[in-house]
């Protein structure tokens, strides 16, 4: 699979599972991004703060790091067995080479240039920024600093699932930063055969394999509830 269908198909899935997740955890108020119904409040941020950025992040964390301070997080999927990857970080042998790029020399170059990194910069009366790279293979792998937000988030949660998560926690996954990580690849593995079914099937042969549709019975027919005609 291509690379642009990788980001149009897995991208977002990945960001809006992300974005819930921190929702539920920090707050929206905290949590600024590219929401699929809105992206204004992003768009405004960039206007406000992010002027100097080269990139516009998928999410941004206020006040994390402390007061004035943004975490720009930049979403990175991609597929590590392709001939690109493999050739050039030799991902068939190292182990998470391709996050391991992406979170020290791409993003930071989108971002700031070349030879930038995500280092926090900002020392001055202005807002203090720091990227994270949240590197995501299209086989569910996170990267370190992926990672470490999960933790830091499970932190700042008392690492337990949030009360408005529970009906979907599993004992699988009692903490947060676990049932993230596990959300945030089902979301990944989804979205994939999602994108594998919708190239590959087509609608006759989805057609074969759809349910019946249910029957249904003519008008006035059926059964009366109680009392209805007494």
């Amino acid at each position: 699979m291509a690379s642009a269908s990788i980001h149009t198909s897995v991208h977002d899935p990945v960001r809006d599972a992300l974005v819930r997740l921190l929702d539920h955890a920090l707050g929206r108020a905290r949590v600024i991004a590219e929401r699929p119904a809105d992206q204004r409040a992003i768009r405004e941020w960039m206007e406000h703060h992010g002027v100097g950025l080269r990139h516009r992040p998928d999410i941004v964390l206020v006040g994390f790091d402390g007061p004035r301070s943004y975490v720009l997080i930049d979403v990175k999927t991609f597929d590590p067995a392709g001939v690109t990857w493999i050739t050039r970080r030799h991902t068939d042998t190292v182990r998470l080479a391709a996050h391991a790029w992406l979170e020290s020399t791409f993003a930071p170059a989108q971002y700031f240039g070349p030879g930038a990194s995500g280092a926090p910069r900002g020392d001055g009366p202005g807002p203090r920024l720091r990227l994270l790279t949240f590197a995501v293979s299209i086989y569910g792998a996170l990267g370190r600093q992926a990672q470490e937000l999960l933790r830091a988030v499970a932190t700042r949660c008392g690492r337990s699932v949030p009360y408005s998560l529970l009906d979907e926690a599993s004992w699988a996954a009692p903490s947060f930063a676990p049932f993230a990580r596990m959300a945030i690849t089902l979301a990944v593995r989804r979205a994939l055969a999602m994108a594998v079914c919708e190239s590959l099937v087509t609608r006759e042969t989805a057609a074969r394999f759809s349910p019946p549709e249910a029957p249904q019975d003519e008008e006035g027919s059926g059964f009366d509830m109680p009392g209805e005609d007494e």
